[in-house]
């Protein structure tokens, strides 16, 4: 038999933290792949402005609004509105809750349709606050996760009157290009090649710890 990974032995305080984050993306990565979108009932529209088109689905009767801005991904949230909408159930009450579509941002396109050749984080950030905007939302509490929290940083700093309060979630406010660099360059060559399920594997591979990763990579697949 296996015998069962335990951080809490010999793990500094970081390799425990990791771990732990990791086992919380996995489970969450788990709700997405096996919940019916049928079983919900979100509200799924498209955001127009003059220049783009953005994406999104809202749920949830709360006074206040939240919106989620989701981090880079091959995959569509739009296909996982229920199991999404069934992680922040207990929120439903209190917000009214977006969710920004980052559409297969390596193969067809981004936040926004008809995709510029180079689209820097400012830009996005930019976009997303002009489609909020034509939604017709301020004073939000944003939770943004991997990239999604760089754009919602941004946000903040350009766009204050739009956030009320930030949550950050596996994001950083700055990445050294020396450090990654070579990883996202490895990436985008998946990307062109059209190979998905390299793309994945290196992925997971690359931002779950090495355990977790080992659980969970048939999942990405």
């Amino acid at each position: 038999t296996k015998k069962r990974y335990n951080c809490r032995e010999g793990c500094t305080k970081n390799e425990r933290r990791k771990f732990y984050v990791g086992k919380l993306l996995f489970v969450m990565l788990l709700i997405l792949l096996t919940t019916p979108v049928s079983a919900f009932s979100s509200e799924i529209g498209t955001v127009k402005t003059d220049s783009f088109m953005m994406d999104y689905f809202r749920f949830g009767n709360g006074e206040r609004t939240l919106v989620i801005i989701p981090g880079c991904s091959v995959q569509s949230v739009m296909n996982y509105t229920g199991a999404i909408e069934e992680s922040y159930k207990i929120l439903t009450d209190d917000f009214t809750i977006y969710v920004l579509e980052f559409r297969r941002v390596l193969f067809r396109s981004d936040r926004r349709k008809n995709l510029p050749p180079h689209y820097p984080v400012s830009e996005m950030a930019g976009d997303t606050a002009k489609a909020l905007k034509a939604l017709g939302l301020s004073k939000m509490c944003v939770f943004g996760a991997s990239q999604g929290g760089m754009i919602a940083m941004k946000i903040a700093i350009e766009y204050p009157e739009l956030v009320e309060s930030m949550i950050l979630g596996s994001t950083s406010a700055c990445v050294t290009p020396a450090k990654y660099s070579s990883i996202f360059e490895g990436w985008a060559e998946l990307a062109r090649e059209g190979n998905a399920k390299a793309l994945n594997l290196s992925f997971g591979e690359a931002i779950y710890p090495q355990s977790v990763f080992e659980q969970s990579k048939e999942l990405l697949i």
